[in-house]
């Protein structure tokens, strides 16, 4: 598999980003980037380094937040300027109450948390993105349960409950730089995704959704319920039913997925760029 992938063909040297995807019926790279580092797309950026497609500046092109003149974000960053690899990385973040975070897009967990299916993030980046994904996961709990008195939590891209043919993106608003809305709709394969980062929280979460009414079916969870109309999507999706599947198993054999992928030669020669992450400098 890693042979024949090739992540240079999405590489554009000039902005140091990975291009979102290429069309095939358009024969033409997007234009638009995979620019925001707290996202899934960040596991696709280690891969590439470590396989030597891409130059490893790349990881430090990505924005840990956007430009603070991008006024349009939900709110201006903080952080210390820090140069790494001949890069000059804003190493910012966003505050909400009495949390620091560094935002994802749209504030899903998700973003956050499927890189951490392979990537050992919280032992190898415990003052970077261990801790930032711990503090996503904290603040969706406070949001759905205690802001929004949920019955439970975990939003983020799925399935939409009153559309059987719908996707649609949602997120805690202000967890990301532009923000998804909640609109109510809850997703159980990110509280799988969590059993790394809070597995406490996360079973519990998980045992109080498989009280809720219609939503576990003959293969597992379906993707969504929504909780202010108590209405289920009746669909199963494979992304979904995958990252759930991985997660569970990493967490029933201590790690099995994650620790065979960074014990790969070249997965492991790159864990530096992991503990390079700090965040939260004054």
């Amino acid at each position: 598999f890693l042979d024949e992938l090739d992540l240079s063909k999405l590489y554009d040297a000039e902005a140091g980003q990975l291009h979102k995807k290429y069309e095939s019926d358009k024969h033409a790279l997007t234009k638009n980037h995979y620019g925001q580092f707290s996202t899934e797309p960040r596991v696709s950026s280690y891969i590439g380094i470590a396989k030597g497609d891409i130059p490893p500046s790349h990881w430090y092109h990505v924005h840990r937040t956007l430009p603070a003149d991008w006024t349009w974000q939900n709110q201006i960053p903080r952080g210390v300027n820090r140069t790494v690899d001949g890069v000059d990385v804003f190493y910012g973040y966003y505050r909400h109450d009495n949390l620091r975070f560094v935002p994802s897009w749209g504030g899903s967990l998700f973003e956050f948390l499927m890189p951490t299916l392979v990537l050992n993030e919280r032992e190898y980046s415990p003052e970077g993105l261990g801790a930032n994904n711990r503090t996503a996961v904290e603040a969706q709990i406070h949001y759905a349960l205690q802001t929004k008195r949920y019955p439970v939590w975990g939003i983020s891209p799925c399935a939409t409950p009153d559309s059987p043919q719908g996707y649609k993106e949602y997120g805690v608003p202000f967890l990301g730089a532009k923000g998804y809305p909640d609109d109510g709709v809850i997703t159980p394969h990110v509280s799988f995704l969590a059993l790394d980062v809070a597995p406490e929280e996360a079973i519990e979460n998980i045992r109080r959704l498989a009280r809720v009414k219609d939503l576990y079916g003959e293969y597992g969870f379906y993707d969504s319920v929504n909780v202010r109309t108590g209405k289920n999507s009746p669909r199963f999706l494979a992304l979904d039913q995958g990252m759930t599947l991985v997660a569970l198993a990493n967490h029933l054999k201590n790690g099995s997925v994650r620790n065979r992928f960074m014990a790969h030669r070249l997965m492991k020669e790159q864990v530096g760029l992991l503990a390079n992450e700090s965040y939260f400098g004054s």
